[in-house]
């Protein structure tokens, strides 16, 4: 590993804990929440708001468990439900 790949990820991890201690995860949850028909601007939100959380999530354990606290994995799982039917069908 580099030493600016490690400056990096510690940048990262640094970012990610500010944004969620200044209350992002609820915010993008109450996003998520206003999932929509797909095709539609609200849809698009809550992809939105779903790759911000998985973001956040990603190697932070405090993170991962303030996004839970805030009740983002049932509406991720029906966004992913979602998704997966319109793309089946």
């Amino acid at each position: 590993v580099n030493e600016g790949a490690a400056l990096d990820a510690a940048a990262a991890v640094h970012l990610r804990h500010a944004i969620a201690a200044a209350g992002a995860a609820p915010a993008l949850v109450a996003l998520l929440a206003e999932y929509q028909p797909p095709g539609s601007v609200a849809e698009q939100t809550a992809i939105g708001a779903a790759q911000a959380l998985t973001w956040l999530a990603k190697g932070h354990a405090s993170n991962q468990r303030v996004i839970a606290g805030a009740g983002a994995i049932p509406m991720l799982v029906a966004l992913l439900e979602h998704e997966e039917e319109a793309t089946s069908a």
